[in-house]
């Protein structure tokens, strides 16, 4: 299936039907919830909600209040429901209409959340492309959790073919750069009734050898958008910078030990190689 096919398809979807009727409804996703809370992540966090659509796992983590949180999804009516079902609150998200093999983000994230996309891409070549994704966005030591159909789940969603994993075949899928941490086969009951069994997984991104750190980082501008790549110290935090564009002097966030850690595609090398710094 064609890009165009796929925002098509999952469209016509949330066109048509309610949210609350769709297989994959669940008003608390409490399976994605508590892997989330064992990470122990700080609030200021960027975590993203990748074919999150108008999933209720947003409404959740902001309450729980996290403060940087991404939703990305294929159908713009997804997330125009979402929008409007959070009102003033949808301010504090950024939206991203995109299918997820055109996804091309200029961050990393500390926590990447699918119970959604994985499955359905069915085909090497787009299986390859979503590991590269996933490589190269989630930050060493951040954490990846995915909602798959096991292999005693259904072969089909929405009409469409899905491909099943089981505790093996997953792990081995993102055995390069991820560690497995944990993994349970839960069952969701559809709105209809029905059983569904998904397999949760979580991984933790592995943190690069002593001495082999990234260094170089885009940072982007939060006033005007300007990207500019910049070297980083090795065994520093850099806590100024002054945006080449419009001369804003940019500060970490709350939380953060530098600009890079807030604005930069790549955390720090500190973070990098010891998952916290100063």
């Amino acid at each position: 299936m064609q890009v165009d096919d796929r925002k098509t398809h999952w469209d016509s979807i949330y066109q048509h039907k309610d949210t609350s009727a769709v297989s994959w409804f669940q008003e608390t996703p409490a399976p994605s919830l508590a892997l989330l809370s064992q990470t122990g992540l700080a609030k200021n966090s960027r975590i993203i909600d990748v074919g999150g659509g108008d999933s209720r796992f947003v409404d959740h983590v902001l309450a729980l209040g996290y403060q940087d949180i991404t939703v990305l999804d294929i159908a713009a009516s997804a997330i125009a429901r979402a929008r409007q079902r959070l009102g003033n609150q949808a301010d504090q998200i950024t939206w991203i209409t995109s299918d997820i093999l055109d996804f091309d983000p200029t961050t990393t994230y500390d926590f990447w959340h699918d119970r959604a996309t994985f499955h359905f891409l069915t085909e090497e070549m787009h299986i390859q492309r979503y590991l590269n994704i996933v490589e190269a966005h989630v930050r060493p030591g951040g954490f990846l959790v995915l909602g798959t159909f096991s292999t005693d789940g259904p072969n089909k969603c929405s009409g469409l073919p899905v491909r099943q994993y089981n505790e093996e075949t997953i792990n081995a899928r993102f055995a390069s750069q991820f560690m497995p941490l944990s993994s349970s086969r839960i069952m969701h009951q559809t709105p209809s009734g029905a059983g569904q069994e998904f397999l949760y997984s979580c991984f933790q991104k592995r943190l690069p050898p002593a001495g082999q750190v990234i260094r170089s980082s885009v940072i982007t501008c939060p006033q005007c958008g300007f990207q500019k790549e910049e070297i980083m110290p090795v065994d520093a935090c850099q806590y100024f910078y002054t945006c080449a564009n419009c001369e804003a002097m940019l500060r970490p966030k709350a939380g953060d030990c530098c600009v890079f850690c807030s604005y930069g595609s790549v955390k720090c090398p500190p973070v990098q190689q010891q998952g916290f710094c100063c």
